[in-house]
C-alpha cells in the first residue's frame, strides 16, 4: 500500500511540476489551459513515434507477469534471485537508454533536416560509445555479480540465482546497444510499424515464447538465456528492418560529402 501510494503520488508531483514549468512565461514553449485545435499531421507524426514507445513498454509489462509467473514455479529463493537479477541490471541498461532517448530529438531533427552527415556521425558515436561502455560492463558483471546481488537480498540461495541470472544476462549487453540504436533511429525516421515491430520482438513475440519453451526443456538455464535469445533475435531482425534506412542515410551522407567536396574545389 506504502510503495503504491509513494508512486501515485510522485507521479502526481512530476504532472503539477511539468504543468507549472509549461505555464511559465520564463520558456520558449508556452502551454495554456483552453488554447487547443486540432492539427492532423502533428498528431499523426505524434502517434508514430509514440505508439511504438507505447506498445514496447506494454509489451514490457506483459513480459515481466510472464516472468514472474515461471520463475514462481521453480521455488521462492529462484524468483527472488531471478527478480533481484533482472532490476540489478536495470542499473546498467539504464545508462544505454538514456543515451538512446536523448539521441532520439537529435535524430529526428537530423533527418527531418535531410542532414544525414550529422545523423551518420551520431549513429557511429552512439553505437562505439555504448558498445564500448557494455564491453567495460559484461567485465564487472562477470567479476562482480555476487556483489551487486548482495546489495539487494542477503539469502544465499537467492545471491547464487541471482548472480547466474547477472552472468548469463551478459550476452545481452554486447547487442543491447545495437537494438536501441537501430529502434531509435526507425522511430526517428517516423518508421513506427517498423520500430514497433521490434518492440513487439524483443518483449513479446520472441520473448514470452522463448522464455515458455526454454523454461520447460532447460529448466531454470532455460529462464537464465530467454533474454539473451530474444536480445540477438531481435538484433537480427533490426537490422534486416533498418537496412534501407541506414543505406538512405549513407548514401545521403555520402551525397553531402561529394557536393561539399565539389564546391570547396571550385571556390
Amino acid at each position: 500500500m506504502g510503495a503504491a501510494i509513494a508512486s501515485a503520488a510522485a507521479q502526481f508531483a512530476a504532472l503539477v511540476l511539468c504543468l507549472r514549468r509549461l505555464s511559465s512565461k520564463q520558456t520558449v514553449l508556452h502551454w495554456k489551459l483552453f488554447d487547443f485545435h486540432i492539427d492532423w499531421p502533428i498528431i499523426r507524426e505524434i502517434f508514430s513515434v509514440g505508439f511504438a514507445v507505447y506498445v514496447r513498454n506494454l509489451m514490457s509489462s506483459v513480459a515481466i507477469l510472464v516472468f514472474t509467473k515461471v520463475v514462481f514455479t521453480y521455488g521462492v529463493d529462484f524468483a527472488a534471485g531471478c527478480n533481484v537479477g533482472k532490476f540489478t541490471m536495470y542499473f546498467v541498461n539504464f545508462f544505454i537508454q538514456g543515451v538512446a532517448n536523448g539521441y532520439l530529438p537529435l535524430a529526428s531533427f537530423t533527418y527531418g533536416a535531410k542532414d544525414y552527415q550529422r545523423l551518420w556521425d551520431a549513429i557511429v558515436w552512439n553505437l562505439k560509445v555504448l558498445t564500448g561502455y557494455s564491453l567495460i560492463a559484461i567485465g564487472l558483471v562477470a567479476l562482480f555479480a555476487p556483489a551487486f546481488v548482495s546489495v539487494f537480498t542477503t539469502g544465499q540461495a537467492a545471491q547464487s540465482y541471482g548472480a547466474q541470472y547477472l552472468k548469463a544476462y551478459n550476452w545481452s549487453l554486447p547487442v543491447y546497444s545495437i537494438y536501441y540504436i537501430f529502434t531509435i533511429t526507425l522511430q526517428a525516421a517516423g518508421k513506427g510499424r517498423e520500430s514497433m515491430i521490434l518492440s513487439l520482438f524483443r518483449q513479446g513475440i520472441i520473448y514470452v515464447p522463448l522464455l515458455l519453451l526454454l523454461s520447460r526443456t532447460l529448466g531454470e538455464t532455460g529462464v537464465f538465456y530467454a533474454q539473451p535469445g530474444a536480445d540477438w533475435i531481435t538484433v537480427l531482425t533490426a537490422v534486416i528492418l533498418s537496412r534501407s534506412l541506414i543505406r538512405e542515410i549513407f548514401m545521403g551522407k555520402e551525397k553531402q560529402k561529394r557536393a561539399s567536396f565539389a564546391g570547396e574545389s571550385h571556390v
